[in-house]
């Protein structure tokens, strides 16, 4: 019986001895980045947007987008008009909204309308619930809504979408990305509009005649500039720059 244990165990140990040895596989270089509030979110409910509700989301605003995809209660007043949102009750000014770590509060208003802000700018859009969203400014007790745009390093790439609805609805979205080891650039622009000659039954009049909206025309543009360089392997230059509503009417005929 001892013999042909040794046996068994002298077979394993050769079987052992021609499996193949290890590699070493080099991974490529990446880098991530985060915010310095992530460390002091313990407990918070984060919700992040799905990529999948993002793509088809491309021609919203961010007010529809968040409807959708969160328990935020958006208040909207009609295309191309004012857009807040309310967190467990607070109110528009008690939301903080940071774009790439820059607050986007109106100094006036002390609130931000969503209904300016294409959903197709941005990358990455977060929704803070709890108490620690206090973290992200003074008054954002009810929650903060974060908005990031992610590096294009090594990237090169180019679409266009193009959308139609009702009453005349046109949207156009371009992009275009250009992006090396040290430097990368990416623009992103769009258009839309819309008609908005909604067909309705005046009550007001007599025979209550059937009559067409002739006052809600809309017409809006924007465009967002990115730039992203590194100096060294630990300093990295980064520009977001003309983003705006280059244009955002109602029209009276």
């Amino acid at each position: 019986m001892a013999i042909v244990s040794i046996i068994w165990v002298s077979c394993f140990q050769l079987s052992a001895q021609i499996l193949p040895t290890d590699s070493i596989k080099e991974l490529p270089e990446f880098t991530t980045t985060t915010q310095r509030f992530e460390t002091f979110n313990v407990g918070a409910k984060i919700v992040q947007t799905d990529s999948l509700l993002k793509l088809i989301s491309v021609h919203d605003n961010i007010a529809q987008l968040l409807s959708y995809n969160s328990q935020v209660f958006v208040r909207a007043y009609g295309p191309n008009q004012i857009a807040t949102t309310s967190f467990r009750g607070a109110g528009a000014q008690h939301t903080a909204v940071l774009w790439n770590g820059i607050n986007l509060q109106n100094s006036l208003l002390g609130q931000t309308d969503f209904s300016l802000i294409p959903a197709g700018f941005m990358d990455d859009i977060g929704v803070y619930y709890g108490g620690n969203s206090a973290l992200y400014g003074a008054g954002a007790v009810g929650g903060a809504i974060i908005l990031n745009n992610n590096t294009a390093y090594n990237i090169k790439s180019s679409n266009y979408q193009i959308g139609a609805g009702s009453f005349g609805l046109m949207q156009h979205r371009i992009a275009v990305t250009y992006g090396t080891k040290k430097f990368f650039v990416k623009v992103k622009a769009y258009h839309q509009q819309a008609q908005n000659d909604i067909e309705f039954t005046n009550y007001t009049l007599q025979d209550k005649p059937l009559q067409r909206l002739a006052h809600a025309q809309q017409k809006s543009n924007g465009l967002m500039l990115e730039t992203d360089f590194k100096i060294n392997l630990k300093s990295v230059l980064t520009s977001f720059n003309k983003f705006r509503q280059l244009d955002g009417t109602v029209k009276n005929r």
